[in-house]
């Protein structure tokens, strides 16, 4: 096909004069580019980059996660429960089209060890992946952790 159109370009400018010869590379040239941003679309939309964690992102359905299951496992650390430390650890966290945890951040912190005791629960558990077009997408989505002692 494509063979065919540059044999019928080069007849045609043969027979044509010099102003069909710029014209004819004027369309051919629009036509390229009409065309490489759709290429390189396809292309970076299999590499698409996480968005940032400020960033505002419009879908139509958040991530989502069983809190009990996410409760069950947090294993509340020994030296909080000795220093009888308790409180809400808001953690962001980005979620991947498949629904797994690929980053955290510490959005508000009660004490090191339970902000790590919440960060490892939270990628431990499954989520639904947020959905925007009827497309899983990454999106990052707050978690509250709370850590209360009996």
């Amino acid at each position: 096909m494509c063979l065919r159109i540059v044999i019928s370009y080069f007849l045609f400018i043969k027979f044509s004069g010099i102003f069909m010869k710029y014209l004819v590379l004027i369309f051919v040239a629009f036509g390229l580019l009409l065309v490489s941003p759709q290429l390189s679309d396809s292309q970076s939309k299999s590499k698409a980059k996480a968005p940032a964690a400020e960033e505002f992102i419009k879908v139509d359905k958040e991530p989502m996660v069983d809190m009990g299951l996410l409760q069950k496992n947090v294993i509340y650390p020994e030296s909080a429960r000795k220093n009888n430390i308790q409180g809400k650890v808001m953690v962001r966290a980005l979620v991947d089209k498949k629904g797994k945890v690929l980053r955290t951040e510490i959005e508000t912190s009660v004490n090191k060890d339970l902000d790590q005791a919440a960060v490892k629960a939270i990628k431990k558990s499954k989520f639904a992946p947020a959905m925007k077009d009827n497309k899983p997408v990454k999106f990052w989505v707050t978690i509250p952790v709370m850590f209360k002692l009996k």
